[in-house]
């Protein structure tokens, strides 16, 4: 290293303001930003959860846990609610690509909207995958992480002098 060199190096390192920040490197026109980082259009396609929206009624009327037509493949998740029946409403199924939302009517007439937002692995290959729910104006902004395939009876809301329960169901696709 000549001296000339060495006398510039020393300058550059002692001179504030000297080294530029570098700026952040944009993502490539082929990529599409989402919620958790970049995707490209075909992985954000790849990339998708089903999901099953059930509207149940549930009341504290009736026989202990008594379940109406069409509730058997969530009746686990029922029966930790505080009610004695239930009726599904309607089923609406949902396919949502990473970091979009759909949207769907809810039995009150209000529009609930559900996003996907990612995947998240949890513990020794717990698959989670981290939703967003909208029911404009009673829930603004609710973001719940599921377990792949397992429903979360988690949105109960007042209908005709009753509950309305969401349950949602997402799998990974």
């Amino acid at each position: 290293m000549t001296r000339t060199t060495l006398t510039l190096l020393i300058a550059a390192i002692l001179t504030p303001g000297a080294a530029q920040a570098t700026p952040p490197i944009p993502a490539p026109p082929t990529m599409e930003p989402v919620e958790g980082g970049f995707v490209t259009p075909a992985q954000a396609e790849e990339d998708k959860a089903r999901c099953t929206v059930r509207f149940v009624h549930a009341t504290g009327q009736g026989k202990a846990k008594d379940m109406g037509p069409g509730l058997e493949p969530i009746r686990k998740a029922l029966r930790k609610l505080p009610f004695k029946s239930f009726k599904l409403l309607s089923k609406e199924s949902l396919t949502i690509p990473r970091g979009k939302k759909r949207t769907t009517k809810v039995p009150d007439g209000s529009e609930m909207s559900v996003k996907f937002i990612e995947k998240l692995l949890e513990g020794k290959e717990t698959l989670k995958l981290r939703m967003q729910i909208k029911i404009p104006p009673k829930v603004k902004n609710l973001i719940q992480s599921l377990p792949n395939g397992r429903t979360w009876p988690g949105v109960v809301l007042p209908y005709k002098k009753d509950h309305l329960v969401i349950a949602l169901t997402c799998r990974a696709k």
